[in-house]
This record gives C-alpha cells, structure tokens and sequence, in this order.
C-alpha cells in the first residue's frame, strides 16, 4: 500500500502566511488594481478586478476566482498586446513604460504573481477554500 506524503506543516504555513499577505494587500491596495485593470484593459476589466477587490473585502473565498486573478495578471504584463485587433493591445502600446501608471500596472502585476503562486499551493496542497475575513 502506496502512502502519500504528508504536506509540509510549515511550508504551508508560509503560504498562508503569503496569502494573508495577498488577500490584505487586496483590501488596501485594491483600488491600485482596479485603477491598472481599467487602464490596460477598460470597463470590463475594471469590472473584474473590482470583484475580485470586493469579495476580499467582504472575506470571501478568492481562491475560487483564480481563473480571473491569473486573467487580470496577464493583462497587466502585456500577454494580450501582440492580439492587434483587441482594444487591450492599443491600450498597452500607449502606455510609455515611465509613465507612473506603467509602474502601478507592473507592481500589481507583480502582487498578483506572488498571491497567485500562493493560493496555487495550497490548492496542490488540498486547501480549496481561502477566506480572508473582513477586517
């Protein structure tokens, strides 16, 4: 009989720990995010990100909108600038990459990455559920 290896307590701890990072990042700098969405990517992005921004607020479960953080991170890092037809590929040529809002973009981009990373982890790790509790 095969045993799976138990999860490392501490590494998990260490991720939560980063996801408690994230989902209290999420609460604060929120409208930084919702600010870049809407710049790259217009209303409907602004949209998404102001979900995701509310559920942390309210202390809803993030995890179960990975699909979208990892959406909204690809935006911010130009994945959709090479997709000529699309309005989120002009909106990124525009951006000069001094402008202080191509900076906000890349630090969101950047939190998101980390938060993302996290949250996969403790998914691999059988955590489905993460709650951040209004605070």
């Amino acid at each position: 009989m095969q045993h799976e290896p138990e999860p490392n307590i501490n590494a998990l701890f260490r991720q939560a720990n980063k996801v408690d990072e994230f989902l209290k990042w999420l609460r604060e700098e929120g409208d930084a995010l919702i600010s870049a969405a809407d710049l790259l990517g217009g209303q409907t992005w602004a949209a998404k990100a102001t979900d995701i921004v509310t559920t942390a607020k309210k202390g809803g479960n993030v995890a179960a909108r990975r699909k979208t953080l990892i959406a909204i991170r690809g935006l911010l890092e130009g994945d959709l600038a090479g997709f000529h037809d699309r309005d989120e590929a002009w909106r990124f040529a525009a951006l000069h990459p001094d402008d202080p809002e191509a900076t906000r973009a890349m630090l969101c981009a950047d939190a998101l990455g980390r938060g993302i990373r996290a949250l996969e982890a403790l998914h691999l790790a059988g955590v489905t559920s993460i709650s951040g509790g209004a605070r």
